[in-house]
């Protein structure tokens, strides 16, 4: 398979990108951040297709991270050949497989073709994409390589039965997770954890003749606390008797006690509400009254201290009669002030305008010198438009001069390939078909005859094509000369017509300078007709005396209230000290309305005051407080009295009083010592019963535990069964795990030889001072020995590291394809080699590229090599 070329619409960073490639080395010498590993992706995808696409990152998402950074369509063609055929695959992905469209192409017919209707990469190269990533694609820091089913499969020509291998890492797989499930030697292993699990049993178990012993232990002991609890709790019951005669006599003290307390309480609320009363000769007022008199007191103050806030000082006096009168000739609205502000701003829009349109000393000056200039040179636009049009044929017919001579110049380095006439064609192609012929038929001696005529008429066809083409040469040197001398005579017309009007106008420029001289007085008679032009129109502007007569309307209006401004610039002061004086006589008007409101309400107020003291004969000054208090006090006792009496009627009526206290004679221990007695007894009945339940939950704990061991011992038989089945399947297992991983390296033990010599072959051209001896294993793995030890290529430098990834990678092309050289990418794979080996790197480039095809990026030139370097 032969890449052709390839042209990307829209890759990662790449866009609108084509490239043809050629047989042997294609070198792309691109610094960092072109896009050199972007042009490797889409190789690959365009033979592969993407990966990770379930990957939520974009840098792991390929189909994310290599969509278009300037958006446009996501894609591009590839055109290769396969077989001596040439195919044309057309490409575009959307944002998931669904969107994408694949088209293959036959070059020839551009017509569809099925030739790979699906898995393109896998059938051009009989490997999947990691196999192809292990091999023909050798990244930057990815030199090294491990040998995928793929690679296992192409080596031994068993492209077909790739499935069976395949089937091999599958079942490996397989194996290794069951032997890994059933493993004896691990924590997570169900041999193992079988094992554990029996042991445990067993250990639980051992307990069962000791447990059968507390248990009848227990059941003895629970047969004496019953025994003991019937004994306490019937010495309780003559206690609780005993308590109850006692308790009847105290009860009767306390009713007798707690009756006369309730009477006393009475006559006590009584005295104090007789003695609160007497402060109120003519009754007592109501609480809400009260409340309302503190308020009304409260307002007075409040009243008070704004009559005297509201007062008018001298100065404000003053200010209210000059102010009051001036305002009440002639009355203002804040309506009115805002219009006069209104036309103040209309007036000094106008004036800004006017004055921006003036011209000012400089421009007046400029007017003057221009009016001059251009009356001295009689200048218009139409003859400044005939210079200007002048000046364009002079130049246009000099660059086709120019354009003519280059063409002259380069006629001899650019024959033209005339077709020679058909029939020296047809009877060459004819010799050679007959020379094929005669050697299929076995006739040499009359197929070498044919081969002669062949060669003169191929020699005849090449003088021919040489004469023709010197005849083609003469004939278009000849055309471009007539051209030439017809542009130089436009030429000196068009210079002739240019200073013919330069003199007309006095303008005295080389005609090298008019590219320079003609755009300045273009610019320069613009702008003088722009201020002739405002000059005559301000000699006519009404808007100047109506702008006057707003300014005078604004002064008329301020007149009538004693402001007259010197300029125009003042009328925004004045306005603003009519505004403060006029927003002060409204403050000073509201301030006298204020005042007799307050003096008219405080006046109702004291009335009030006075007429409520004099009604319950209390003194002017009295304290406010301390008469709510009497008041709440008065109300407080009362309900307390009420409340008293109630009591004192329902406790008579509930305790039938007065009667005689009762006796007994024969009560011979007190209630408190009775009490005492109780709370030992039960105490210790408290114990008992506690001392029973703890028994009781032992002896159920045991009985629970027993029932435990019972199904402990299925659950052993079982798991016993169990361990036994799983053990004998895992020794099955290993056995043929150990005998397929046998087999596997048997089969690979065949290509070990070849590939360990195509290898050093390799390893010789890349490394010639590398002392390390490489050794490979039937896994195709590699190891190297130094001082005597052997190592893993892990262990070596990363110099070392993709020296023999390379190497290796080389060796599996040669094993995987002996027919055939397909095409490699190597994407700047000698980063970390030193000068040495660099140098063996390259030279390994140009011996692969005399075989095969190959794509090299590098965005270094000390790798690149030296046949690069020279073109």
């Amino acid at each position: 398979m032969r890449l052709i070329s390839c042209q990307i619409e829209n890759f990662g960073r790449l866009h609108d990108f084509q490239t043809a490639f050629q047989p042997g080395l294609n070198i792309f010498f691109e610094e960092n951040g072109w896009g050199k590993s972007t042009l490797t992706a889409f190789l690959t995808v365009m033979f592969y297709g993407f990966i990770n696409e379930h990957k939520r990152k974009k840098i792991e998402n390929e189909r994310k991270r290599f969509a278009p950074w300037q958006k446009g369509v996501y894609g591009g063609q590839l055109v290769f050949e396969q077989q001596g055929k040439k195919y044309r695959l057309e490409k575009t992905f959307g944002s998931k497989p669904s969107q994408d469209t694949v088209v293959l192409i036959d070059a020839l017919t551009n017509l569809p073709s099925a030739d790979f209707p699906n898995q393109l990469g896998e059938k051009l190269f009989g490997i999947d994409r990691e196999s192809f990533t292990r091999t023909l694609y050798i990244a930057q820091q990815n030199c090294q390589t491990d040998v995928t089913p793929g690679i296992s499969a192409k080596i031994g020509n068993l492209a077909d039965e790739q499935a069976d291998i395949n089937s091999y890492q599958l079942v490996k797989d397989n194996l290794k997770q069951v032997l890994n499930h059933l493993t004896p030697k691990r924590k997570t292993g169900k041999i193992n954890q079988l094992t554990i699990q029996t042991a445990k049993i067993k250990s639980h178990l051992a307990n069962k003749s000791t447990l059968l012993q507390q248990a009848t232990v227990i059941r003895n002991e629970l047969q004496k606390e019953k025994y003991v609890k019937q004994q306490l709790q019937t010495k309780q019951t003559v206690i609780q008797q005993e308590i109850r005669r006692a308790s009847q006599l105290k009860d009767q003290q306390l009713i007798q006690n707690k009756y006369q307390a309730l009477k006393d309480q009475l006559t006590n609320t009584k005295q104090q509400l007789t003695k609160i009363k007497q402060q109120f000769p003519a009754g007592v007022p109501k609480l809400t009254d009260v409340q309302q008199l503190q308020t009304r007191h409260d307002q007075l103050k409040s009243l008070q201290q704004l009559v005297s806030q509201l007062q008018f000082s001298d100065q404000e006096q003053t200010d209210y009669h000059t102010w009051h009168e001036l305002f009440s000739v002639h009355e203002l609205t804040a309506r009115q002030l805002a219009n006069q502000q209104q036309q103040y701003q209309t007036w000094q829009n106008q004036q800004q305008k006017i004055d921006q349109q003036q011209l000012s000393q400089q421009e007046q000056q400029q007017l003057q010198t221009d009016r001059r200039y251009f009356t001295q040179h009689q200048l218009s636009t139409d003859q400044l438009q005939q210079v200007e049009e002048n000046w364009q044929q002079y130049q246009t017919s000099l660059n086709q001069i120019q354009k003519v001579q280059a063409k002259l110049a380069a006629q001899p380095q650019r024959p033209v390939q005339p077709t020679p006439t058909k029939w020296g064609l047809w009877a060459t192609l004819g010799s050679i078909l007959l020379a094929l012929i005669s050697f299929i038929n076995h006739q040499g001696m009359l197929g070498m005859v044919f081969l002669l005529l062949a060669a003169l008429g191929g020699f005849w066809f090449n003088r021919q094509i040489k004469r023709l083409s010197n005849q083609s040469n003469k004939a278009k040197t000849g055309a471009l000369s007539t051209q030439l001398v017809q542009f130089q005579k436009l030429n000196q017309q068009a210079a002739a017509n240019l200073q013919s009007n330069l003199l007309r106008l006095q303008f005295d420029w080389p005609l090298a300078e008019v590219a320079t001289q003609l755009p300045l007085v273009k610019i320069r008679y613009q702008q003088y007709q722009k201020l002739l032009q405002r000059q005559q129109t301000l000699q006519h502007d009404p808007a100047i005396f109506q702008n006057q007569q707003l300014l005078q309307e604004i002064k008329d209006f301020l007149g009538l209230y004693q402001l007259r401004p010197a300029a125009p610039a003042e009328i925004p002061t004045c306005l603003q000290a009519l505004n403060f004086n006029w927003q002060q006589a409204r403050k000073l008007n509201q301030q006298v309305l204020k005042l007799k409101a307050a003096q008219q309400q405080l006046q109702t107020l004291q009335a009030q005051q006075q007429a409520f003291l004099t009604q319950y004969a209390l003194p002017l000054e009295i304290d406010l407080q301390g008469l709510r208090d009497n008041v709440l006090k008065i109300q407080e006792l009362e309900r307390t009295l009420q409340r008293q009496m109630v009591q004192l009627k329902d406790f008579q009526q509930k305790n039938s009083l007065p009667q005689p206290l009762l006796t007994n004679t024969n009560q011979t221990r007190s209630l408190a010592a009775l009490n005492e007695l109780f709370e030992v007894n039960q105490q210790q009945l408290d114990d008992a019963n506690e001392h029973f339940k703890t028994l009781l939950d032992r002896q159920t704990k045991l009985q629970q535990q027993l029932q435990d061991l019972e199904k402990l011992e299925d659950q052993l038989q079982q798991l016993q069964a169990q361990l036994q089945t799983l053990t004998r399947r895992y020794q099955i297992v290993k056995a043929t795990d150990k005998y397929l991983t046998k087999a596997k390296d048997n089969f690979s033990a065949r290509y070990m030889q070849p590939l360990k010599q195509a290898f050093d072959h390799y390893h010789t051209l890349l490394a010639t001072d590398d002392q390390h001896e490489y050794q490979m294993d039937s896994k195709l793995k590699m190891t190297a020995k130094e001082a005597g030890t052997r190592h893993e290529i892990e262990f070596l430098s990363e110099g070392y590291q993709d020296l023999i990834g390379i190497c290796r990678r080389m060796a599996l092309i040669d094993a995987m394809y002996p027919n055939e050289q397909p095409l490699i990418i190597f994407d700047d794979p000698f980063v970390n080699l030193d000068q040495a080996k660099l140098q063996g790197g390259l030279k390994l480039l140009q011996e692969l590229g005399r075989h095969h095809q190959l794509i090299y990026l590098t965005c270094h030139p000390s790798r690149i090599p030296n046949q690069k370097q020279q073109n």
